[in-house]
């Protein structure tokens, strides 16, 4: 497989999650909008939504990249398993690190500033 065929494929994945890129993008402007109301925390929203999309993107883009260099690049089947697992293991524990931290961010830290 060449190099365009494999970025035509990562391309193709990238516009099937294309409705859930736009709803990050949604999260953002609305917490732009909502800054001047909830202040740092819509930075922080913005921050970690921000760094969910990038995972999302990087994370969707390796599991399709990786097995197709490693196959070629004399690692055996059972390697490959293993650095694809390694790899899904750490995605999935950084990503629950940050849906996590949105969750307390929305629930916890949401109150509007009272200005007196």
């Amino acid at each position: 497989m060449d190099y365009w065929e494999v970025i035509g494929i990562i391309l193709a994945s990238q516009v099937a999650n294309s409705p859930l890129y736009l709803a990050y993008l949604a999260g953002m402007i609305i917490a732009l909008v909502k800054r001047k109301e909830h202040g740092r925390n819509s930075i922080l929203f913005i921050i970690i939504i921000f760094s969910v999309w990038i995972l999302d993107i990087t994370s969707s883009s390796l599991s399709i990249y990786l097995p197709i260099y490693l196959s070629q690049s004399d690692y055996s089947a059972q390697q490959t398993g293993v650095l694809i697992g390694v790899m899904s293991i750490s995605i999935s524990i950084f990503m629950a690190v940050l849906w996590g931290l949105l969750i307390y961010l929305v629930l916890f830290r949401s109150q509007p500033k009272i200005e007196n």
